[in-house]
């Protein structure tokens, strides 16, 4: 996996996890990398 996007992801994820829009399924989809980018 390319370190730049799993970096932003887990921006990504900081982000959500503040504003608490995003659930723990999802986010741990979207960091794992086998969700849509």
């Amino acid at each position: 996996m390319n370190p730049l996007k799993l970096y932003y992801s887990y921006l990504h994820y900081r982000k959500k996890e503040e504003t608490g829009n995003l659930s723990s399924r999802t986010i741990e989809v979207k960091v794992s990398g086998i969700g849509p980018a």
